[in-house]
């Protein structure tokens, strides 16, 4: 059955968000889904954002019934809000951070290791069945709101859009597919995140954007998000007399994030604590860091109070009499967030590399330097250095990339002091470099740096008609769909790979293609797009000839195979071994 809606979704680290435009829809519409989530015990409250957390409920966590969904009396787990607030009183049932944990190499990510060193009587899920959750859940909540006639418009029959990080590894790319299958989703497509910010920005400005940047312009991409750091180079080049903005050098994963701030915020509570007599626990702890989570967001959404109280229960029978407030002031903010996590350094500074680090101890192997201004000094120092973009870009004395323009994005980088901080930084490297340090207009200002910056981009043939569309997904706003209808006269043939013996999305299939006018090849790979995945199916266009007249696939497993004749303007499958399975 074809799909009647294309579906984005964010699956972020601390929140997700779905989108979708219909198929049919010429405008290209696209519509922010509202998921409905418990809020609070009998109350189930509608939000374009879905909190990343999963609540294990004990037995008597609850009052009975009082946790009924529209498609569920008594779910087994709770996901959203309800399992925010709740996880923050008892960390010891929370899973959290389920996306940081697909990347954890060191650990079996298909084992039940969740809640993190959870006492034997809490359930434990996997990072992968954490992640298949939250993507049931909204799954159950469009099947609640879009099929409950039991119609065929149930997400999974629709094409879905899924963000991973750019550097997500292929392991952690499967397991995110392993998630997605587990939660029913039958057509998913990957999209890569970081630099797809940049799209947002140009969407925002219109024909503006040409005003603001030029040939020769290098745009920083900075995304600090809750589990990760991301940067991002952006050259402006000039072909056949038209701007294009060329991804030339993206960073590795790194571990550092919105976590581990609230981490550090709850370690200077913790000692406040004990310096005054309490004792804090382990769990204790975890709780401490998601109030201290909640405390941050609220200052940094309202500049103007100093400070905001935070709750530690008590445990056992001293659970509600032994309640502690601490109070986390705005100089704690930029005391710790700011020197400690966007100090003023050299751009010869470079992080510390260690086995471990403080954070582990809460399970995840955070970046053992927790200075983000050193992470972008070793990007810039080791970015475009011997690689095919290293002329387009300006360098500075020393070798630094040095950028003309800076763009956030990610949630952390909510907080102006923190934006304002990185800025001075890297001025001051772009003065010794002998350039002219940033200005106002060189920061281009996102529209949104958390609802409604485009999470992910990707080029596909949404409306199936032989040419090439671009979808924009954004994280709990609208999204938008670039449909190229102008007209294409030529004829084309799209081909979609399964994989057997080979992986089952069959990248690194390399496939050459035989027509009338000549031969192309193509290779099925992921992150093959600007900045994000698009659709594993490969198009090729085949101008005025009326067929393929022989492909031939080198499969990953080996296996070499070969497809006679296909005539043009249709989308084919092929399945490893079994030649053409279907049209």
């Amino acid at each position: 059955m074809d799909s009647e809606f294309i579906v984005g979704i964010d699956l972020g680290t601390t929140n997700s968000a779905l989108s979708y435009c219909e198929v049919a829809d010429e405008g290209g519409q696209i519509t922010g889904e509202k998921i409905p989530q418990l809020a609070n015990p009998h109350e189930v409250a509608y939000r374009t954002l879905l909190p990343s957390f999963l609540y294990v409920p004990g037995e008597l966590d609850f009052p009975a019934g009082s946790l009924g969904l529209p498609w569920d009396d008594a779910p087994k787990f709770i996901i959203g809000e309800l399992a925010s607030k709740r996880g923050a009183e008892n960390p010891a049932r929370l899973v959290a951070s389920a996306k940081s944990w697909l990347s954890h190499a060191a650990v079996n990510r298909t084992a039940s290791i969740l809640p993190w060193q959870a006492p034997d009587e809490v359930i434990k899920v996997s990072p992968v069945e954490a992640s298949a959750q939250y993507l049931q859940h909204m799954r159950s909540a469009w099947d609640s709101q879009h099929a409950s006639d039991g119609s065929g418009s149930r997400l999974g029959q629709q094409d879905v859009l899924l963000t991973v990080p750019a550097s997500f590894d292929e392991e952690a790319r499967e397991l995110t597919l392993r998630a997605a299958e587990q939660a029913g989703l039958e057509h998913v497509t990957l999209l890569e995140e970081p630099q797809a910010a940049f799209y947002s920005w140009l969407e925002s400005q219109g024909d503006n954007w040409r005003k603001s940047i030029k040939v020769g312009d290098l745009v920083l991409v900075c995304d600090v998000g809750g589990g990760t750091t991301d940067f991002s180079l952006i050259a402006v080049t000039e072909e056949g007399g038209d701007l294009v903005l060329k991804r030339v050098a993206v960073g590795e994963h790194i571990l550092l994030g919105g976590d581990n701030m609230d981490l550090a915020l709850a370690r200077l509570l913790q000692q406040k604590l004990e310096a005054e007599g309490h004792r804090i626990d382990t769990y204790q702890l975890q709780g401490l860091c998601y109030q201290c989570r909640a405390a941050k967001e609220y200052l940094f959404e309202h500049p103007k109070s100093q400070k905001q109280d935070v709750t530690m229960l008590g445990k056992g029978r001293k659970l509600v009499g032994g309640t502690t407030k601490a109070e986390l002031l705005r100089e704690d903010l930029d005391r710790v967030l700011v020197e400690g996590f966007f100090p003023q350094v050299a751009n010869a500074e470079m992080p510390l590399r260690r086995r471990r680090s403080g954070f582990q101890e809460l399970g995840l192997p955070y970046a053992a330097d927790a200075a983000i201004t050193k992470h972008l000094a070793r990007f810039l120092s080791q970015a475009l250095q011997n690689g095919p973009e290293a002329g387009i870009a300006r360098r500075g004395k020393s070798g630094l990339a040095c950028p003309t323009h800076v763009l956030f994005n990610g949630g952390v980088m909510k907080g102006a002091v923190l934006r304002d901080r990185l800025v001075s930084v890297l001025n001051r490297w772009l003065t010794e470099e002998g350039f002219e340090a940033l200005g106002p207009a060189q920061v281009l200002q996102a529209p949104d740096l958390e609802h409604a910056v485009a999470r992910g981009a990707a080029y596909a043939d949404f409306d199936r008609d032989g040419d090439l569309d671009i979808l924009m997904s954004t994280n709990g706003g609208p999204a938008c769909l670039l449909r190229n209808d102008g007209g294409n006269r030529n004829h084309w043939l799209t081909l979609r790979l399964v994989g057997t013996r080979s992986n089952r999305d069959a990248i690194g299939a390399v496939v050459r293609l035989e027509s009338a006018s000549g031969r192309q090849m193509q290779t099925v790979h992921s992150g093959s797009s600007y900045c994000s995945q698009s659709d594993l199916a490969l198009t090729f266009g085949l101008g005025q000839d009326p067929a393929a007249t022989a492909i031939e696939i080198a499969w990953p497993s080996g296996t070499q195979e070969r497809v006679s004749r296909l005539e043009a303007n249709q989308f084919v499958t092929i399945r490893e071994g079994a030649g053409v399975v279907g049209r």
